[in-house]
């Protein structure tokens, strides 16, 4: 009974050490808010959330904010030239969806929203995929598009994952300040979702990843055996 009081409160157990991370996605989330106010350093500030969060998740030692300025400047040119075009194409979807959702009619319009949809839900699969390649790898602009299109042809399912909780964290927050829901969580959650889908989205990949890490090397050491 005493050993397992001692250890419950045991700081390094797994209850504490869960809501230590938390406390540092807060924390994140709000660095990572601040620095994307001029909205085109978003895949800046993307980038170096998911490069913490991969230090965190590994149980790795890191400088908060150290470790974060560091990747976003590293990956600032590559990480915007990628966020710009996603932007854009952001911008597009939203229009169009307006208009396919509240302006079309009859047999057409459903075909034209449901192939809406299936192209939301592919844009958000490589969307998510993007900036945690950026964070995991030293990549060029065609890889990182080349090795997501493969990731997510070999990972459907976990791609599949990665759109619902984007949808659940991301749609949650946005639905909760369009109604004013539950009082003050329409400024809390949404002051914390950034963060906490990066967290949820860095679980994720790490099991795509560690797959892809893992036959990388199987093929290098093939290789050095044939040589």
């Amino acid at each position: 009974m005493i050993d397992s009081i001692k250890g419950f409160l045991n700081l390094e157990n797994s209850f504490f050490s869960f809501f230590k991370k938390l406390g540092w996605v807060f924390l994140l989330n709000i660095l990572f808010l601040v620095t994307s106010i001029p909205v085109v350093t978003i895949g800046a500030s993307a980038t170096a959330m998911y490069t913490v969060l991969n230090k965190m998740i590994e149980e790795r030692q890191f400088a908060f904010f150290g470790d974060y300025f560091k990747a976003f400047r590293d990956n600032f040119w590559q990480s915007t030239l990628m966020w710009m075009p996603t932007l854009l194409v952001t911008i597009v979807m939203l229009i169009n969806s307006q208009y396919v959702f509240r302006y079309m009619s009859g047999g057409f319009a459903y075909v034209m929203r449901a192939g809406t949809i299936l192209l939301a839900v592919l844009f958000c699969m490589i969307g998510n995929t993007i900036f945690p390649l950026i964070a995991r790898f030293d990549l060029s602009g065609k890889e990182i598009l080349s090795i997501t299109v493969q990731i997510l042809f070999q990972h459907m399912l976990l791609a599949l994952e990665s759109v619902a909780f984007t949808v659940v964290v991301l749609g949650g927050s946005l639905l909760i300040v369009s109604i004013g829901w539950l009082g003050g969580l329409f400024i809390i959650l949404p002051l914390v979702s950034p963060g906490l889908h990066a967290f949820m989205q860095s679980y994720l990949y790490e099991k795509m990843f560690d797959s892809y890490i893992e036959k990388e090397e199987a093929e290098e050491s093939f290789e050095e055996d044939t040589i």
